[in-house]
């Protein structure tokens, strides 16, 4: 086992084999730079309605990347101009959600004790720059697509990143078309091949039927966790109960969480109560 496989498996959020697959030579020899995570407001068909807890896997995986390769900075993009690329999508619920998400992001920062910065897709997108890379982005798979690599190039060349993180729900590549991954392949292919990827696995839902989803997008047809003030841990559980995967999936989270904020669980406090609690402290950061 290697050193950076090693590193990889101390967190059981992240996939091993795609992101060791994906660390290029370079960065192996001696990473450095900074990192970097997108967080979508839509997913392929609809717009998000909250944020899910699943996306704490993002912010705390990234620092436990940060930290383990010693890393720079770590960089945060909230997508809102892609979103409105979207025809069902809604300037005024796309504004909302992206208030939302910049205080929810804004809050794990200061409760967690992690440096981040965030980026709105709009804060950026118009300037000559940004544009000018747009317009070297030479792909068919639309514009969605081609503002995914366009924001890639922007970080990498602005913000010294070398380090994106995404997440899988497939890690077979031939599979491919609904994770992050349909995306930086079409970036190695089209753009620049000096750019290492890790992958998260993916978010959870209580539905059987899709079980799997983007850790950062909760649509109106699913059943998810929120960190919103109405969510209920243990009325989630007794309704729809929790299966074997998705209580080792929320376990993990609110280890790493434990691990990044070095906090020792209270072992009287059972999965729900560690989940309620995590939400609550998010909620109460800033009041």
């Amino acid at each position: 086992m290697d050193h950076y496989e090693t590193i990889i498996k101390q967190n059981e959020l992240l996939h091993v084999v795609p992101t060791l697959s994906r660390l290029t030579a370079n960065f192996r020899s001696a990473p450095t730079g900074s990192l970097y995570f997108g967080f979508g407001l839509t997913a392929f068909k609809a717009p998000t309605i909250g944020f899910p807890f699943d996306a704490l896997m993002f912010i705390l995986s990234a620092e436990f990347l940060r930290q383990k390769f010693s890393l720079g900075k770590i960089h945060c993009l909230i997508a809102d101009t892609h979103a409105l690329s979207n025809a069902f999508c809604d300037p005024n619920h796309t504004r909302k959600m992206l208030i939302k998400y910049q205080q929810t992001i804004e809050n794990i920062a200061t409760v967690t004790g992690i440096e981040l910065s965030t980026h709105t897709a709009s804060s950026f997108d118009q300037s000559n720059e940004y544009q000018q890379l747009l317009d070297s982005v030479d792909t068919s798979k639309g514009e969605y697509v081609r503002r995914e690599l366009a924001d890639i190039l922007w970080f990498h060349k602005f913000h010294d990143v070398k380090l994106k993180l995404g997440w899988l729900i497939h890690t077979n590549e031939k599979k491919a078309g609904k994770d992050e991954c349909y995306f930086d392949t079409e970036f190695l292919n089209k753009c620049t091949s000096n750019m290492s990827f890790a992958y998260t696995k993916s978010g959870r839902t209580f539905d059987e039927n899709r079980p799997y989803a983007s850790p950062y997008v909760s649509i109106s047809t699913e059943n998810r966790i929120l960190i919103d003030s109405n969510t209920n841990i243990q009325l989630l559980f007794k309704n729809f109960g929790c299966s074997k995967n998705k209580t080792k999936h929320l376990q993990s989270i609110a280890d790493l969480w434990d691990t990044i904020t070095n906090k020792q669980t209270d072992p009287s406090i059972d999965l729900s109560g560690r989940i309620q609690g995590i939400i609550n402290t998010i909620l109460l950061a800033n009041n």
